[in-house]
C-alpha cells in the first residue's frame, strides 16, 4: 500500500468513527432539548376557559407562559369566559374563535389579556426534519473525524520507508 493511500485510508476510517460517535450524541442532544418541532404544520388550538378574567385578575396562570410552534402552525384561540380577549393582533370577543398563522421564524412576545403578566410568548421554530438531523451528524462528525484521524497519526505515525519519500515531498 502506496503511503498516500494508507494517509486517505486513515482519514477515511478516522471520519468514519467520527460520524458514527456523532449520530448519538446528535441524537441525545435532540432529545434532551425536548424539541417539540419534530412533525409537520398543524392547527393548535389554545382554549380560554370561563372564569379566566377573574383567574388573571388574581394574578393566577391559566395558560403556560411561552409557547413553542413550528412555521406553517395555524394557532386558534377559543374563547370561552364572558369577556372579550385579546392576544397581539387577535380580539377575541365571548364565544368566539380568532385564528393566526404562524408563517415567521422568531420569538414574539404579545400583548395578552389571558396572562397574569400580560403579555405571551410565542416561539416559532422550523420544523426539526431528518434533513436537519443529518446536517447536525455531519457537522459534529467529520471535524470530529479529522480529529481522531490526526491524533491516530501521532500515536501510530506512518512508517516510511528508505525510498519511500513522506507524502508530498520529492
Amino acid at each position: 500500500m502506496t503511503q498516500r493511500k494508507a494517509l486517505l485510508t486513515r482519514f477515511l476510517i478516522g471520519i468514519s468513527i467520527g460520524l458514527l460517535i456523532a449520530i448519538p450524541l446528535s441524537e441525545l442532544a435532540f432529545y434532551f432539548q425536548g424539541n417539540n418541532t419534530s412533525r409537520p404544520p398543524k392547527t393548535i388550538t389554545i382554549d380560554i376557559p370561563a372564569g379566566t378574567a377573574q383567574k388573571v385578575s388574581q394574578g393566577q396562570s391559566v395558560l403556560p407562559q411561552d409557547l413553542t410552534f413550528v412555521v406553517g402552525d395555524i394557532l386558534v384561540v377559543n374563547n370561552h369566559d364572558s369577556i372579550a380577549h385579546t392576544l397581539g393582533p387577535l380580539f377575541i370577543p365571548p364565544n368566539a374563535s380568532a385564528r393566526m398563522a404562524l408563517d415567521h421564524l422568531g420569538g414574539f412576545s404579545f400583548v395578552c389579556s389571558f396572562q397574569p403578566t400580560r403579555y405571551q410568548g410565542l416561539d416559532v421554530q422550523e420544523a426539526l426534519t431528518t434533513a436537519t438531523r443529518i446536517e447536525g451528524i455531519v457537522i459534529a462528525g467529520i471535524p470530529l473525524g479529522i480529529l481522531l484521524a490526526l491524533y491516530s497519526l501521532i500515536l501510530r505515525p506512518l512508517k516510511f520507508g528508505k525510498n519511500t519519500p513522506p507524502p508530498g515531498t520529492a
